[in-house]
């Protein structure tokens, strides 16, 4: 949403919107990075399971490269919009 506003993808009306729900799902993932850098709850590369309680009970790993690309492009748009 960040990305939206910087871009003016949206509406007058809805930029004020879409910036407020950018800056709450911006402190969640503030939430995940501990004060050393490293960052929680990141889902692992994922296969094909045959049950939704299998994709469930999928663990999360610590600084996975597959989520940390995309902390670090959150970061950076949040930064854009709050400018």
């Amino acid at each position: 949403f960040a990305e939206g506003v910087v871009n003016d993808w949206f509406t007058e009306k809805q930029e004020e919107r879409f910036a407020t729900v950018a800056k709450k799902g911006w402190q969640g993932l503030l939430s995940q990075i501990r004060s050393d850098g490293q960052v929680d709850g990141i889902v692992r590369g994922t296969p094909i399971f045959p049950t939704p309680e299998e994709y469930a009970n999928w663990k999360t790993r610590e600084n996975d490269p597959r989520g940390l690309g995309a902390v670090i492009w959150a970061a950076i748009a949040i930064d854009k919009m709050e400018r």
